[in-house]
């Protein structure tokens, strides 16, 4: 909320939360998972990556030797034993097997 006094409070866009007391917009940051600027609309991070913090930060790309299907917030998955996959793998199908 923006002003003083009676009144409700205003909601923050799609993805994104405030701490209480909050009264800015730009307060309203995105949640793990999502990206974009502070106080705007965020978006979720694509298959393939991956954003264990909040705020304005860039969505990261899934480390060799694992994937994540979904879009927004979650972990990459590792691999199952002896196979890997590039960076930024999306499907458990990616986890080929090793050499050797």
């Amino acid at each position: 909320k923006e002003t003083t006094g009676p009144g409700s409070c205003s909601a923050c866009p799609a993805a994104t939360s405030s701490g209480e007391g909050s009264d800015v917009l730009t307060d309203c940051i995105c949640l793990a998972g999502y990206t974009g600027p502070d106080g705007a609309e965020c978006t979720a991070c694509d298959a393939g990556t991956f954003k264990e913090t909040t705020g304005a930060g860039a969505c990261s790309l899934c480390p060799v030797g694992t994937f994540k299907n979904t879009t927004g917030a979650g972990a990459c998955s590792a691999c199952p034993a002896w196979t890997s996959s590039g960076e930024g793998s999306e499907f458990f199908t990616d986890c080929i097997c090793v050499v050797g």
